[in-house]
């Protein structure tokens, strides 16, 4: 798929089953690989929110967007805080 020309890309749980190190590698393969184009990532994974450019949260029926993990903090610390514990 990465070497097929594309417009978005969606990745559903990419990196769920693999350790930390590989996961660091695939992410920043993917991100080189899809540069200047539209990738989502679902993911649950807490260590990757902060690599996106627009965070989207979904719970509980409601919608949350974001511009960045900065925005994210500062506009909705009760989203934040269910979604990233300390």
């Amino acid at each position: 798929t990465l070497v097929k020309k594309f417009d978005v890309l969606i990745f559903d749980e990419a990196t769920s089953n693999i350790d930390s190190i590989t996961e660091n590698k695939i992410m920043n393969k993917l991100f080189s690989l899809s540069k200047n184009k539209i990738s989502m990532f679902a993911t649950h994974r807490q260590n990757l929110i902060k690599k996106f450019d627009s965070i989207i949260i979904i719970n509980n029926k409601q919608v949350y967007q974001f511009n960045s993990l900065k925005d994210f903090k500062k506009n909705q610390p009760q989203i934040y805080k269910i979604t990233i514990p300390s």
